[in-house]
C-alpha cells in the first residue's frame, strides 16, 4: 500500500514536470497529428512523370497512343521527330523517359502484325521508373484491344476466343486503393515509437541535468518506485495522445475507419509501450541532457524503423537482415496495428505476434531495468 502511495505522489511529480516543459509537449503534439496528417499529404503514386515522345511514325494511329499518356500521371513535356537529342535530354535530366514510336507503327496494325514501341527511361530513380513501366504497360494492353474491337472489328464476346489470361481483381479492406490510410497509419505507429522511447528517457535525464535524481536516492524511495513512476507517466501521456491522433486525425481529417477495437489497440499499444520504454531507460543511462538524449533516441529509431519493414519489404531484405526484424519490437506493433486498423483482427487473430512482442518487451525492460540500477542505485 505504501508502495502504491509512493508511485502515486512520484507520477504527480512526473506529470508536472512534463507539463512545464512545452518542447516536449509541442513534439508529442505534433508527432500524433501534424505529422501523420502531412504523410497523408504525399502518395506513392505516379504523378507528372516528365517524357518525350519520339513520333517516327507520324501517323494517326502513333498520334491517338501517345494521346494515352495522359496527366496526372505523365507529362508529356517534348515531342520529337528523331532519336538524336534523345540521349542528351536524359543526360540533362529535361525528361525521365523517351518513348520511341518507330516507323511503320500503323502500317503493322493494320496489317494485324506486332508493332513494338520502345521506352528508354533514366534509371536513376528506379523505383518511380519501375512505376511508370507498369503504366505503359496497361495503356498498352488497353489500347491493343481497343485496336482488335475496333480495326478488326471484332466483338467484345470474339475475344473469348482468343486464348488470353483475364484478370479479376477484388481489393479487400482497402478497395479503392487509396495509399494515404497506409502512410497515415504508418507514420502515426512510428511516431508513437519515437515519443515512447524519448519520453522515459527524456524525463530520467531531466533528473540528472537539474541534479534531482541525487535527491530521490538519497530518500526512502526505492529505484524500482522511480522507474515505475516515470514508465506509468509515459504509458498514460502516450496512450492518452495516441486518442488524439487516432480520433483527431486517422478517423477525423483523413476519414480512415478503425474497423477493430480501440480497447484492444490500447492493450497492444501498452505491451509495446513496455518493450520501448526499457529503451528509453538504456538511453537515459548514456546521456546527460535532452539534445543528446533527442539524438541518441534518432539513432536508435532509424534501424528500429529499417528492420520492422516500414521503409524496405522484409522479403525485399538479405536472409541475414530478414532474421534481425525479429528483433525490432515495431515489426510486431506495426503487423498487429494494421490488422486492427483494416482488417478489424483481435486476440483470437494476433496472439502470436502479441506474445512475441511480451517476449521481446520483457527482454529489453529488463536490460533497461538493470542498467538503470546499476547507474542510479
Amino acid at each position: 500500500m505504501m508502495t502504491f502511495k509512493r508511485i502515486i505522489s512520484l507520477m504527480r511529480k512526473e506529470f508536472r514536470q512534463l507539463f512545464r516543459n512545452f518542447a516536449l509537449i509541442g513534439i508529442i503534439i505534433y508527432a500524433v497529428t501534424l505529422d501523420p496528417y502531412t504523410a497523408g499529404e504525399l502518395t506513392l503514386d505516379l504523378r507528372e512523370y516528365s517524357i518525350a515522345v519520339a513520333d517516327m511514325d507520324k501517323s494517326v494511329a502513333s498520334a491517338e497512343f501517345a494521346a494515352r499518356l495522359r496527366e496526372p500521371f505523365f507529362n508529356i513535356k517534348r515531342r520529337i521527330h528523331s532519336t538524336a537529342p534523345m540521349e542528351d535530354m536524359l543526360i540533362d535530366g529535361d525528361v525521365a523517359m523517351v518513348m520511341v514510336i518507330p516507323e511503320g507503327f500503323e502500317r503493322n496494325l493494320t496489317a494485324r502484325e506486332q508493332a513494338p514501341v520502345q521506352m528508354v527511361f533514366d534509371g536513376t530513380n528506379a523505383n518511380s521508373a519501375t512505376i511508370a513501366l507498369s503504366y505503359i504497360a496497361g495503356i498498352a494492353a488497353e489500347y491493343s484491344e481497343s485496336v482488335m474491337l475496333e480495326r478488326w472489328r471484332l466483338s467484345p464476346d470474339s475475344l473469348d476466343n482468343f486464348p488470353y489470361v483475364r484478370d479479376q481483381t477484388r481489393v479487400l479492406f482497402n478497395p479503392n486503393l487509396n495509399d494515404s490510410w497506409f502512410m497515415v497509419v504508418s507514420e502515426f505507429l512510428t511516431a508513437l515509437t519515437m515519443i515512447a522511447i524519448l519520453l522515459p528517457a527524456a524525463l530520467t535525464v531531466y533528473e540528472k541535468q537539474f541534479g534531482t535524481m541525487e535527491q530521490l536516492m538519497v530518500t526512502p524511495l526505492r529505484v524500482y518506485e522511480i522507474m515505475l513512476a516515470k514508465i506509468l507517466t509515459t504509458a498514460v501521456v502516450i496512450i492518452l495522445a495516441s486518442y488524439l491522433g487516432i480520433y483527431s486525425v486517422i478517423i477525423g481529417a483523413k476519414g480512415i475507419p478503425m474497423r477493430g477495437s480501440i480497447l484492444y489497440f490500447t492493450l497492444v499499444t501498452a505491451v509495446f509501450l513496455f518493450a520501448s520504454s526499457g529503451l528509453g531507460l538504456l538511453i537515459a543511462t548514456v546521456t546527460k541532457n535532452l539534445s543528446e538524449t533527442i539524438l541518441v533516441t534518432f539513432i536508435v529509431l532509424v534501424p528500429i524503423m529499417f528492420l520492422s519493414g516500414t521503409w524496405t519489404p522484409p522479403e525485399a531484405m538479405p536472409d541475414w537482415m530478414r532474421a534481425l526484424i525479429y528483433f525490432s519490437p515495431l515489426t510486431y506493433y506495426l503487423d498487429i496495428s494494421y490488422g486492427i486498423f483494416f482488417r478489424g483482427v483481435g486476440l483470437a487473430e494476433t496472439w502470436i505476434p502479441l506474445s512475441l512482442l511480451l517476449g521481446l518487451g520483457v527482454l529489453i525492460f529488463t536490460l533497461g531495468a538493470l542498467r538503470f540500477r546499476k547507474k542510479f542505485a
